[in-house]
C-alpha cells in the first residue's frame, strides 16, 4: 500500500497540475483544525497534545489541495516520530509577502547527516526503523517538489534528541 500511496501522490501533483493551481479562499485557523481533525485517532491513541499558533486568523487564497497535502505529510511525520504524550505545534504567520507554515515536534530529532538528505528520494532518518513507520522515504521528497514548483521553500531545523521544526513558505497570491 505504501508504494501505491506514494505513486498516487506523485501522480496527483505533476508539474502541470501545480502550474495550473486551483486557488481557494481559506480561513487559516479552521484549515489547520481540519488537518488536525483528520489525524484525531492517532492523536488520541498516542496521547499527543496539538496546539495552533497564528499571528491572526488570516483569510488567504491558496492552492488548498497542495498546501493541505504538504502540511499533512509533515504533520503525520511529527505524530509518527514523536514519543507518546508530547506536544506538536502547528504555527503560521505572514512575513515578507509570504505565508509561513511550520510544524514543531519534540521527537527524536535528526542527526546532522540525516538533515542533509531528508528531502532526497527514498531518504529516511537513521532512527526511523525504531518507529515502524509506513512509507518508503518519498513523502518529504514529493512535498519539497510541490512547494518549489509553487514558488516556495521548505526547510528543516532539528536538534538530535530534542525535536524538529519543518517549515514551508509560499508567496501570497495577489
Amino acid at each position: 500500500d505504501t508504494i501505491v500511496d506514494a505513486l498516487r501522490g506523485i501522480h496527483d501533483f505533476t508539474k502541470e497540475d501545480i502550474a495550473h493551481k486551483s486557488l481557494s479562499t481559506v480561513q487559516i485557523h479552521p484549515f489547520l483544525q481540519d488537518i488536525i481533525r483528520q489525524e484525531a485517532v492517532v492523536i488520541k491513541n498516542r496521547k499527543h497534545q496539538v496546539r495552533i499558533e497564528t499571528d491572526g486568523d488570516h483569510i488567504l487564497d491558496i492552492d488548498k489541495e497542495m498546501v493541505s497535502s504538504v502540511l499533512r505529510e509533515i504533520f503525520e511525520n511529527a505524530l509518527e516520530y514523536s514519543p507518546d504524550s508530547t506536544e506538536i505545534i502547528l504555527r503560521t504567520r505572514i512575513e515578507n509577502e509570504k505565508i509561513i507554515l511550520e510544524v514543531e515536534d519534540k521527537g527524536t530529532g535528526l542527526t546532522p547527516q540525516d538533515q542533509k538528505r531528508i528531502f532526497d528520494k527514498f531518504a529516511r532518518g537513521s532512527k526511523a526503523e525504531q518507529f515502524n513507520p509506513d512509507g518508503i522515504g518519498l513523502g518529504l521528497y514529493i512535498a519539497k517538489q510541490m512547494v518549489e514548483l509553487a514558488g516556495g521553500e521548505i526547510w528543516l531545523e532539528s536538534e538530535e534528541g530534542k525535536g524538529s521544526t519543518f517549515g514551508l513558505s509560499l508567496p501570497l497570491e495577489k
